[in-house]
């Protein structure tokens, strides 16, 4: 279901190690916990905590020193003697052990074989009140969601097929960055791709304008795009693709690339305002396809009709009447 591998680079520092480490770790337990009804169930910290169990060990020589403190500070003041080891480390808290003893993992084979037995001993467990811990189907598929490392990458490039940057806006702002780097940092002689490079997508979204590429090329990208991430695995050897469920994907969301090109004759762009850099005047832009302009219409919508819509089609005929109006405005 799941596999487990160790590529660090040789070029790494000590510090991106171990920032590397945990991180990868962080992920790797979220990815489980993705597969849960919820964190507020009784059980959660209990799971979570086993989870953290068969992927870490304590140091034993820490933790006997730890457990010989804790038997002189019960002799001492409260006159409990005779415990067993087992009963006095049952007595420290995970606080005690994080702040004096040391862990290390247990080994791709062990953490692999321990997390198989426990997802086996909770995949039936309830609350008191018969609420399941785990869905199935979720933790079934868990390991492929938005936490993956490799899933900001592939929307940024599903982004990228479907859009094109405007040249022209994107040709004036990379002039004022070439300015600013001169007259700021000194910097000179950097290429269009490295000055690009050096945009981000917000500076990019504020200056510059978008447009569909097309329902040949989106298909023919998304296609070559889909293709190139097939294998795609981050470095524990997670993929990031179910493959059998995005072929269904799409083939269903192929029929509706013609539904998200830009309407023809219709401009989705508003110049709001401009500002000077470094002797260049940028047009400031408001794109009326964001996420922004959708949720005002939906606010609109809601204060609009009172009530609950209990028909789709009456929801429909008001986003025809606004886009309509769109238009004609526009």
């Amino acid at each position: 279901m799941w596999a487990m591998s160790m590529d660090r680079s040789s070029c790494l520092s000590a510090a991106g190690v171990i920032w590397w480490f945990v991180l990868e770790v962080w992920h790797f337990m979220r990815r489980f916990a993705a597969g849960l009804h919820t964190d507020s169930h009784l059980l959660y910290g209990l799971f979570m905590a086993k989870l953290s169990a068969c992927i870490f060990v304590w140091e034993e020589g820490d933790v006997s020193l730890l457990r010989e403190a804790k038997r002189r500070e019960l002799e001492q003041q409260q006159g409990i003697r005779g415990l067993t080891d087992e009963q006095l480390t049952g007595r420290l808290t995970s606080r005690q052990l994080a702040q004096h003893c040391r862990r290390c993992t247990r080994g791709v084979e062990e953490t692999e074989q321990l997390i198989g037995q426990m997802l086996e001993a909770f995949k039936d467990a309830r609350e008191t009140m018969g609420i399941p811990l785990m869905d199935q189907e979720r933790m079934d598929v868990s390991l492929h969601t938005d936490s993956h490392p490799l899933y900001g990458l592939f929307m940024a490039k599903l982004s990228a097929c479907i859009f094109v940057w405007d040249e022209g806006d994107v040709s004036l702002r990379r002039e004022a960055k070439r300015r600013e780097l001169e007259q700021q940092q000194g910097i000179r002689g950097l290429t269009d791709e490295q000055l690009t490079g050096r945009l981000t997508s917000r500076q990019l979204a504020q200056h510059c304008r978008r447009c569909t590429r097309g329902v040949e090329e989106t298909e023919q990208l998304i296609g070559q795009m889909l293709e190139a991430f097939k294998d795609a695995r981050e470095t524990m050897g997670i993929p990031l693709m179910d493959q059998e469920r995005m072929d269904v994907i799409w083939d269903t969301q192929r029929r509706h690339l013609p539904c998200i090109q830009d309407p023809p004759g219709v401009q989705l762009y508003t110049q709001t305002g401009s500002v000077t850099k470094r002797g260049l005047t940028l047009p400031v832009y408001r794109c009326a396809r964001g996420s922004t302009a959708l949720e005002s219409f939906h606010n609109h919508l809601n204060r609009f009709i009172q009530g609950k819509i209990t028909h789709i089609h009456l929801e429909v005929c008001f986003v025809i009447v606004y886009f309509m109006s769109f238009v004609i405005i526009n």
